[in-house]
């Protein structure tokens, strides 16, 4: 693969599509790439939450209100320490 194609031909995907879900395989993909992403010494400073609850998606979507946002059908949050 190569980088620099990959950098240059990434998108930032804004609109979501209430009729197609993300299957669950390719969500548990998404969490499988993160928890094996390199990092110094293998520390892996980081944990990825990802949220899919209506419920839990109305708390989220309250701290950043932008339309894309608000309609994400999941929403992957990583955090460090």
């Amino acid at each position: 693969m190569d980088f620099m194609k990959l950098v240059t031909e990434r998108e930032s995907i804004r609109n979501y599509d209430p009729t197609r879900p993300v299957e669950r395989e390719i969500l548990e993909q998404i969490l499988e790439a993160g928890r094996l992403a390199p990092s110094a010494a293998n520390l892996q400073p980081w944990k990825f939450l990802l949220v899919s609850s209506e419920h839990i998606l109305e708390q989220v979507r309250s701290v950043y209100p932008r339309a894309w946002f608000v309609e994400a059908p999941h929403i992957l949050i990583v955090t460090g320490n």
